[in-house]
């Protein structure tokens, strides 16, 4: 399984439009893709026809659930979308502590998608996160 992860030091780089439009291109080649939105700004769904209105995602749900998969949502074709979802800012703040406290928090969210054959991961970072966690050299 690749996860590729999209990440940069910086914000409004187009991150969120580099890790759409790759998930876009390996579907489109054949791959079944995973697409992980881990930006609070819950934008990367909006690329797969998501609603605004749509407030679903995986970040709220994540301490008291550990498979995270419950939260994959089907787009079409070989795309499907874990969004981050509408969630507090108490929310937010403890799934980065857990992010960054925690080094097998990601992979007890993820283990039940990170086995599944031949599927492609595309992650999409915050910079926040990205330069915290360095999870993208994982």
């Amino acid at each position: 399984m690749p996860l590729v992860c999209v990440c940069s030091p910086k914000g409004g780089v187009g991150k969120t439009t580099m890790a759409a439009n790759l998930a876009w291109s390996l579907a489109r080649a054949g791959s079944k893709v995973l697409a992980i939105d881990f930006d609070v700004q819950n934008a990367l769904r909006l690329h797969f026809g998501v609603p605004l209105h749509d407030g679903r995602g995986f970040v709220a749900r994540s301490e008291e659930q550990a498979d995270w998969s419950q939260s994959i949502l089907t787009t079409g074709g070989n795309i499907f979308v874990m969004p981050y979802g509408d969630v507090t800012e108490e929310q937010r703040e403890r799934f980065e502590e857990n992010l960054v406290k925690d080094p097998h928090f990601l992979r007890r969210g993820l283990d039940t998608v990170l086995n599944y054959p031949g599927l492609v991961i595309i992650a999409d970072f915050p910079p926040a996160q990205a330069q915290r966690l360095k999870l993208c050299r994982h």
